[in-house]
């Protein structure tokens, strides 16, 4: 091979490797984008005066679908396609979120003379909830909803066994006005107002 193609090819391998190494550069040094974390933001109604019974109710932690409980911002894009999203995710997981939710709720409505989160006390109802759906309905692009369904069993406790006095499933799918995280958040928070007050007359009515 002749000395002029020897430096062909050398200078060739050069700029292979000159390419090679600033495209290393532009990877390490770009950086990751930034991680948001949210959390449900409810209106508390005021509290009330006195308790419109004289028990104590008992919230258990409220418990999440696999599919909803990661902690991710979860999306359906098609009927079987669900994502989640690396990079919104709820601050605390919602099961949690939730509990508090329910518990600082009741407290201010005084349901009940005390709204424990554990057994410690001798508890004369006991509330079960479960979120069965949690997600932003992205199938239309022109008209994405957020979606939440929640289960609510409440369980009178009996002096050697307990007893169901209310189940209710609530069913929310109301519309993101703003295509971003910031709008299915207000979404969320206004579902979780509306559902509140509704579960709250339903308790109600059982306590009374």
């Amino acid at each position: 091979m002749s000395m002029v193609k020897l430096k062909k090819l050398s200078n060739i391998k050069f700029v292979l490797i000159g390419i090679i190494i600033l495209a290393l550069a532009g990877c390490m040094g770009s950086k990751a984008p930034p991680r948001h974390a949210y959390m449900f933001r409810v209106h508390y109604p005021a509290r009330q005066k006195a308790a419109s019974r004289n028990a104590v109710l008992q919230v258990l932690t409220t418990q999440v679908l696999p599919q909803f409980a990661g902690g991710q911002m979860v999306y359906r894009m098609t009927d079987l396609n669900y994502e989640s999203d690396y990079y919104n995710i709820f601050f605390i997981p919602p099961g949690q979120q939730i509990t508090q939710i329910l518990t600082h709720w009741f407290r201010s409505r005084r349901i009940a003379k005390d709204v424990v989160t554990n057994s410690l006390l001798n508890v004369n109802y006991i509330l079960q909830s479960t979120v069965q759906a949690l997600y932003a309905d992205y199938r239309s692009n022109a008209a994405p909803r957020a979606v939440i369904k929640m289960r609510f069993t409440l369980y009178q406790q009996m002096q050697y066994k307990r007893r169901i006095v209310l189940e209710k499933t609530f069913y929310s799918r109301i519309a993101i006005h703003r295509h971003d995280t910031q709008g299915l958040m207000r979404a969320y928070n206004n579902e979780l107002n509306v559902i509140m007050s509704k579960l709250t007359k339903q308790v109600y009515k059982v306590m009374r």
